[in-house]
């Protein structure tokens, strides 16, 4: 993971969406862990009213949140908004679920829960030349 934390430069902001106490909590340390400052939020509609997510570098949501906005919804509404490039990821412990193309279209990635640090990080990465705009 260190290593991968390491290519991982300038950008450090991070968003994270996570209506699982625990999973929140393990991913925060774990980016937190790696340099980023992350930012937590259990609901779609929370992140939306926060300006922390205009200026975040990465949005990493679970695909499945509770109330109005999910995890989708989110990352529609987000997309449509004007603001700063972000780099975004969704995950879920569905391994049925698949995205929408729009957003894959839009360089959204889905990874697989538990993900663990190694692999979050590569897919932040990867993402980064596909950053949403």
């Amino acid at each position: 993971p260190a290593a991968v934390a390491a290519t991982l430069t300038g950008p450090r902001k991070v968003v994270l969406v996570e209506d699982d106490a625990l999973v929140a909590a393990a991913l925060s340390r774990a980016l937190e862990g790696a340099g980023m400052l992350v930012t937590r939020f259990i609901s779609g509609d929370a992140a939306l009213a926060s300006p922390a997510v205009d200026v975040a570098d990465y949005l990493i949501s679970d695909l499945w949140l509770p109330g109005e906005t999910g995890g989708v919804e989110l990352v529609s509404r987000l997309l449509q908004r004007p603001r700063r490039p972000m780099r975004i990821l969704m995950i879920t412990g569905d391994p049925m679920a698949s995205l929408p193309l729009a957003l894959q279209q839009q360089g959204v990635s889905l990874l697989l829960k538990p993900v663990d640090l190694t692999t979050l990080l590569q897919a932040l990465d990867v993402t980064r030349a596909r950053t949403v705009v």
